[in-house]
């Protein structure tokens, strides 16, 4: 966890810290213990830092945002792949919580009460985006929702009153981990689809993501988002290029060649065809979409997600693999379009 990923490791402090909170008449009455032990947690925590200081270490960028929006979606956001599927499990979540509270079903330890109560007011004041990194609040949530559970003791109730609410818990489990399934298998024959065309490309291919309707993050239809990096396949397969691998400096260990660097964004999602097409006509795109300037000549590949059932109005595209989420394209340069004309 030291070395890993600090935002882990923030949680694992955090969660030890609540800990030994629930403890402070021991603490008081060792204060020795008490010493040593705080001493213990952070001097490795005190240690990284001073070295990633020593050395101009960063972590993230500069982008820091509070949304009250994004924590009340997290409280529903008990599935990725339908929001009809989360609401509804949520409903019944909370139906659940509040008869298992009115009929005492529930009994947290004190441990359990500091710990959750301490991270339920870190999810409160955690902003949403932190150095760049989004979605941090609902890392928060999550970590709440797999840690409290063992300090929660659960008496089911007699008779059918208790069947029922079995009934409920166990329905909904089912949904929520059906959804997933589905469409974790539904993802599966598209991966092997496009690992197929990806095994037929050269060596050191550029690939670019392009998208049909707006650039939503996360897209309307969320079964479309697994899709939203599969060209990284290639990337480990074909030590292709694409332009959003996530090489943001102080957040992952992955860089650009220099030879390649401008055609590469710190971080982002696919391009609507439509601005892409712009761009292939001499539009000038925004500073966050430069690498595509002049996709038609620097990138070997495109890859449609959420294809139309027409063709791309751009005539030196030839399709070579498609599936129900996606269509890969050979971007022909204009010596091959001249050569097939002719």
């Amino acid at each position: 966890l030291y070395i890993s990923h600090l935002f882990a490791l923030g949680l694992y402090g955090i969660v030890v810290g609540l800990y030994e909170l629930s403890r402070w008449p021991d603490h008081i009455e060792n204060w020795k213990r008490t010493i040593l032990l705080v001493a213990g947690m952070a001097a490795p925590v005190v240690a990284v830092g001073a070295l990633a200081l020593a050395y101009g270490g960063k972590v993230g960028g500069e982008g820091t945002e509070w949304a009250l929006s994004a924590k009340l979606l997290a409280l529903v956001q008990v599935n990725g792949f339908s929001r009809y599927t989360s609401s509804a499990v949520t409903v019944v979540l909370v139906i659940l919580s509040y008869l298992a509270v009115k009929h005492r079903m529930v009994a947290v330890s004190r441990v359990g009460c500091w710990i959750g109560f301490g991270l339920l007011c870190l999810f409160i004041l955690m902003p949403f985006r932190v150095a760049d990194t989004a979605f941090v609040d609902g890392r928060v949530l999550l970590a709440l929702v797999l840690i409290l559970p063992a300090f929660v003791t659960i008496k089911r109730p007699q008779g059918s009153r208790g069947t029922l609410l079995v009934a409920l818990a166990f329905g909904a489990g089912l949904a929520n981990s059906g959804i997933a399934i589905w469409a974790q298998l539904s993802c599966r024959g598209e991966y092997r689809a496009l690992m197929t065309a990806f095994d037929a490309i050269p060596m050191g291919s550029r690939i670019l993501t392009g998208q049909n309707g707006l650039p939503d993050d996360p897209p309307t239809n969320l079964l479309l988002y697994p899709m939203y990096n599969a060209a990284a396949l290639a990337v480990v397969t074909r030590n292709a290029l694409m332009p959003t691998l996530f090489t943001y400096p102080g957040k992952q260990p992955v860089r650009p060649r220099p030879e390649v660097a401008n055609l590469t964004v710190p971080q982002g999602g696919p391009i609507p065809m439509s601005e892409l097409e712009a761009y292939a006509a001499g539009a000038l795109p925004p500073v966050e979409a430069a690498y595509a300037a002049h996709w038609t000549r620097d990138f070997d590949y495109l890859l449609v997600i959420a294809p139309e059932r027409s063709p791309p109005r751009h005539g030196n595209l030839e399709l070579i693999a498609e599936g129900k989420q996606f269509k890969f394209y050979r971007i022909r340069k204009l010596v091959d379009a001249d050569r097939k004309s002719g």
